[in-house]
């Protein structure tokens, strides 16, 4: 059983150390955002719109940015989607004359733009290819650079609850919609039924590389800022674990745990030689002694545990000299000189508060331990 014991310290001293090389503090957020080089990332598109349009930027802090001079943002395959709250923002954020390019997740494209009266629903299912659903050619239908045949995966509709005259729709398949254009008040929302066409390894093709890029035409406007929305791409936790666990803070952390660890080992582990066993009539007296003085201090009766300990110094004096006074023991049994007087004067001292009706616990124990150093005075003369 003991050696049980040993092998869970073992594996608990050890699990911060493999955590602490395995668990390599990293980014926060998703694997589909625009700080993301993995295929799925969005950051080649943020590197072509830099290049492309004068001011392009990320907002990670609030949705929709508060910054106004940001005029187009694009939520492409968030990690979350925004709730119920910050769609109504969004709505009336656009509403003022400020465009939205929304697309959903490729691998969960079920989502309703609450306000906006749109939502994307799934297509997946198995085609005659063996494939996924994906669809793989479409069309434009509004006469633009995105008129011509390409390729497109999508595993998403888009469905417009109320079709309005300002809604246009940019890309379709033989499976619904892909992408649409609406007006929402003064502004402009851009829907995408997927956000691969946005993602990294999209992006190497050329021509699929001008199908994103004319998306995003679509709803750039030259005087105003283009802003990559990442706040709801960044994975949060509770708030102190989360603070903890922060890839800054991650290695401090883990490095608290393993020493708390091996101070709760230390503790409950013997260290060195067994200690010989008390001796119990030691122990007993000694532990009489300490319970009977908190007794009297708690019931500060100090008094009567001077006037004991006197009435013992006394006896014991006149037992070993016989015949004479406390005051000519004291005397003669210590050199003259100030020890000796202030010998004299604690033990005067001494009678005196014995002979008060009430005496304070630090009084009586000040002339308690006076007592006591007089008669190691007098028992190391005596020797």
């Amino acid at each position: 059983m003991k050696w049980r014991v040993e092998y869970l310290w073992l594996v608990l001293f050890l699990l911060p150390i493999i955590l602490g090389v395995w668990w390599i503090p990293g980014r926060k957020g998703g694997l589909s955002d625009t700080f993301s080089v993995e295929a799925s990332g969005k950051k080649a598109i943020f590197y072509i719109a830099q290049e492309l349009f004068p001011r392009v930027t990320r907002s990670t802090e609030v949705l929709p940015p508060t910054d106004p001079d940001i005029t187009t943002l694009c939520l492409l395959g968030p990690v979350r989607y925004p709730h119920s709250g910050e769609w109504e923002k969004l709505s009336n954020w656009v509403k003022d004359g400020n465009t939205l390019i929304f697309a959903a997740r490729h691998d969960s494209p079920n989502i309703e733009l609450e306000h906006f009266n749109v939502s994307i629903e799934s297509i997946l299912s198995l085609n005659s290819n063996g494939g996924n659903g994906d669809t793989e050619d479409e069309n434009n239908t509004d006469g633009s650079d995105l008129d011509r045949k390409i390729a497109w995966r999508s595993r998403g509709a888009i469905e417009v609850q109320r079709r309005y005259r300002q809604t246009d729709v940019l890309v379709t398949t033989s499976r619904g919609d892909q992408v649409i254009r609406k007006g929402h008040g003064a502004g402009t929302l851009i829907v995408v039924a997927s956000d691969f066409v946005f993602s990294n390894s999209n992006l190497v093709n050329s021509k699929d590389r001008d199908l994103a890029v004319a998306i995003l035409k679509a709803g750039v406007e030259e005087d105003g800022i283009l802003a990559f929305e990442e706040s709801v791409n960044i994975r949060g936790g509770p708030k102190a674990f989360g603070i903890l666990f922060d890839p800054v803070i991650r290695p401090v952390t883990l490095q608290l745990i393993l020493c708390a660890i091996l101070f709760i080992w230390a503790k409950n582990r013997r260290m060195g030689q067994t200690l010989p066993p008390i001796d119990g009539r030691r122990r007993e007296i000694s532990e009489h002694a300490r319970a009977l003085g908190n007794l009297h201090f708690k019931a500060k009766t100090g008094g009567k545990m001077l006037q004991s300990y006197l009435e013992f110094f006394q006896a014991e004096l006149r037992t070993r000299f016989y015949g004479s006074s406390i005051r000519q023991t004291i005397k003669r049994s210590i050199e003259d000189g100030p020890t000796c007087e202030e010998a004299l004067e604690a033990y005067d001292h001494a009678v005196q508060l014995s002979g008060r009706s009430t005496i304070s616990n630090q009084d009586a124990a000040a002339s308690i331990r006076d007592l006591a150093n007089i008669k190691e005075l007098i028992d190391d003369e005596g020797n």
